[in-house]
């Protein structure tokens, strides 16, 4: 049984193929006219519109017809970017809507519940500013390589289809996920093809809900292969099912591992690479484990890691003496990479209070006043850090990676006392 107005998404539908033609209309004029920054910017969300279309059509032939016409919206960007010939080229038609005039309908959707388009993703950061965790990232960049390259005829390569990171939080387990958003958008010709799941898209209150919304995500992470869906706080999604459980858990559970196993592909090639992060994989549905090839423990940095993080957290290189950073790398064994940066950041508003006595008192001079602070800063002293660590407290490195220890051996105490 399907609703109209608020919280369906039946609606949504007609709204949307009016306002892809408005913008692509718009986009024409501004081509035509000369204006080409105008035009690329339309271009480009009239590819956005269409890419929502296309991930909530039902049918196969609709779903084809939305997804062709962004990528004519996106190579029409791209053609204005590089500066190619001006002239405006014939678009594709829109699919047909049905007598009503909406697109055939997909299943209801929760108002505010995400198209999958919307958790598309590009970071700015690169392999080469992560620190440390060589086997995770090496893992995680051969996994992405595999989905990119071209295998010799008559090969088969396998990539995993999954990648499990685990370890306490604050240590980079996003970051690697982030460096290889940024390879698949490369590769896409800045077209992204990574997919950031936060649980608060996925879940929602109407019945039966939540499982479309994952579906649909895989849906059109298939669709835009090779590709990438990165879940963060996997523990929150998919953990161990007890008899508490509502029905609506245990169907989004059954649906994650159906989309995990591939059978929405029906046993092709997928060229989708799940990738899930959690700080706490003893909570995790066991038949989800078994899903994930490879486990890989993220752990706390080690003095080179650690000293490397020191260094790129810094606002201006050399604003530390070699000889402060290396005493510091060994003082801050147990430390988190969050817990660096806030270390860094905490030492540098330090030094700028030290050496600009009484500058808030320039906020009292008035609005005109505050673009003319001229700010002092010198060379971050041990002080600074002392007293920034005296603010963070000590760390433990043993308490905090003796359960991920405890549970990569298999016990099952491994939980206990953990955060």
């Amino acid at each position: 049984m399907t609703r109209r107005g608020t919280f369906w998404g039946l609606d949504l539908a007609p709204a949307a193929r009016r306002s892809l033609g408005r913008v692509l209309d718009g986009a024409k004029k501004r081509e035509k006219a000369g204006e080409r920054e105008g035009a690329r910017l339309a271009y480009e969300r009239a590819a956005g519109i269409a890419a929502r279309l296309a991930a909530w059509a039902p049918e196969s032939t609709v779903r084809e017809g939305f997804l062709a016409r962004e990528r004519e919206c996106l190579a029409a960007a791209r053609r204005i970017a590089r500066g190619g010939a001006p002239g405006v080229r014939e678009l594709s038609a829109l699919p047909a809507a049905d007598s009503s005039g909406r697109q055939p309908p997909s299943a209801a959707r929760d108002q505010g519940a995400p198209y999958p388009c919307e958790l598309l993703s590009a970071a700015r950061i690169g392999w080469d500013e992560i620190a440390g965790l060589a086997e995770a990232r090496e893992a995680i960049r051969m996994a992405t390589l595999l989905l990119l390259a071209t295998p010799p005829e008559g090969v088969r390569l396998c990539p995993p289809r999954a990648i499990l990171l685990y370890g306490p939080p604050g240590n980079g387990k996003t970051l690697l996920a982030a460096a290889a958003s940024r390879t698949l958008a490369s590769a896409g010709g800045g077209t992204a093809r990574f997919y950031d799941v936060r649980l608060p898209f996925v879940l929602s209150r109407y019945f039966g809900e939540s499982s479309r919304i994952v579906s649909a995500i895989y849906r059109s992470a298939r669709e835009r292969a090779p590709s990438v869906i990165f879940v963060d706080e996997l523990d929150a999604l998919a953990r161990s099912r007890d008899a508490e459980d509502s029905g609506a858990e245990r169907r989004i559970l059954s649906t994650f591992l159906s989309e995990l196993d591939g059978m929405a592909g029906k046993g092709r090639a997928s060229g989708v690479l799940t990738i899930g992060a959690t700080n706490r994989p003893w909570d995790l549905d066991p038949a989800v484990l078994s899903r994930f090839e490879k486990k890989i423990l993220v752990p706390l940095p080690d003095w080179e890691a650690r000293r490397t993080i020191l260094a790129l957290h810094l606002p201006a290189p050399g604003l530390a003496s070699a000889e402060i950073l290396d005493r510091l790398a060994e003082e801050t064994e147990g430390y988190s990479g969050r817990d660096l940066e806030a270390l860094v950041k905490s030492a540098v508003e330090g030094m700028v209070s030290r050496k600009n006595g009484g500058l808030t008192d320039s906020l009292d001079k008035g609005p005109r006043d505050w673009g003319r602070v001229r700010i002092a800063v010198g060379p971050l002293e041990a002080e600074d850090f002392a007293r920034a660590r005296e603010r963070l407290g000590a760390r433990d490195a043993r308490a905090t990676l003796e359960p991920y220890q405890r549970w990569a051996k298999g016990r099952p105490e491994a939980g206990k006392g953990a955060p």
